[in-house]
């Protein structure tokens, strides 16, 4: 299983390049913040997007885990909000997919939820 941190230290990096070092901070980079977000990019306007990151290794699985306090922040937040999807193979970090405003995504049918029961 991929490391939390190094996953998100990843992810982190890849909005610095496209933001600027100034615009993104990783809110997990000394502890664990428990917040429903792990980046925040700073834009124009004060305007904030929010980034939570999910990896697997396995490039077959189109699927992963959203909390309910993370999707009550998608629904908050809507276009504001991204989950950024890290695909990790032969411990190589591969690609980076994102999906801004998952809940609208869903509505469309771009993205479906799943509810897995608890053993």
């Amino acid at each position: 299983m991929v490391k939390c941190r190094t996953r998100e230290l990843v992810t982190f990096q890849y909005f610095v390049e496209k933001h600027g070092v100034k615009s993104v901070r990783w809110v997990n980079e000394v502890k664990e913040s428990g917040l429903s977000f792990d980046i925040i990019i700073e834009g124009e306007n004060n305007s904030k997007d929010y980034i939570e990151v999910k990896a697997t290794s396995n490039a077959s699985k189109d699927w992963f885990v959203i909390s309910i306090k993370e999707w009550h922040f998608a629904v908050e937040q809507g276009e504001s909000f991204t989950i950024a999807r890290v695909l990790v193979s032969n411990g190589n970090f591969a690609r980076i997919t994102t999906y801004r405003n998952p809940v609208k995504l869903c509505q469309s049918r771009h993205l479906q939820l799943a509810i897995l029961s608890s053993k």
